[in-house]
Formats: structure tokens, C-alpha cells, sequence
């Protein structure tokens, strides 16, 4: 004949019913947790979405300020100024008696 376990009774029941209890916080607060990492990772790809469309915002202005602005005329150099220039026997006598 098969064994069967006798119904708890007293304390023997709270204590079997405090086991159930704990088990039914730990996937409930795993369940929590679940929830909470499932909205955060909805509120950063909305907080990525958000800012890829205002780059390509800013893009879209940059690029559109730069065919309105006329390029900038560049000025022309002056040539330079000729100038002599000097030898080493050329120098000063002050200079010439310091070397």
C-alpha cells in the first residue's frame, strides 16, 4: 500500500506556509526586478532614439547653414619685400669682434 503523508496541523502548518511565503517573495521580487530592467531599457533606447533624431536635426541645419553662406574670399598675399641679404663679412665691427 502506498504511504501518505498525514495533513499538517499547528505549527508544523505556519511553518510550511512561512516556506511557501518566502518563495512567493523571492520570484516576486524577481519579477520586480524583471519589470524594473525592462523599463529601463525601454527609457534608454526612447533617451537613444531621441538623441539620433536630434543629431540628424543638427546635421540636416549645419548642412543647410553652410549652402546659404557664400565661401569666404580668401585675401591675396602681398609679395614679399626684397631684401638684401647679409654675408657674414658684412656684419658690424662690434658683431665682428664678439665672434
Amino acid at each position: 500500500m502506498a504511504y501518505r503523508k498525514p495533513p499538517l496541523e499547528g505549527a508544523r502548518a505556519t511553518n510550511h506556509a512561512g516556506i511557501d511565503s518566502a518563495e512567493r517573495r523571492r520570484r516576486e521580487a524577481v519579477a520586480a526586478e524583471e519589470k524594473l530592467r525592462i523599463a529601463r531599457m525601454a527609457n534608454m533606447a526612447r533617451l537613444r532614439a531621441l538623441r539620433l533624431e536630434k543629431e540628424a536635426a543638427e546635421a540636416a541645419e549645419a548642412a543647410r547653414i553652410a549652402l546659404e553662406t557664400p565661401a569666404p574670399v580668401k585675401k591675396m598675399r602681398k609679395p614679399a619685400a626684397k631684401t638684401a641679404t647679409r654675408t657674414p663679412s658684412a656684419q658690424t665691427p662690434a658683431k665682428a669682434a664678439a665672434s
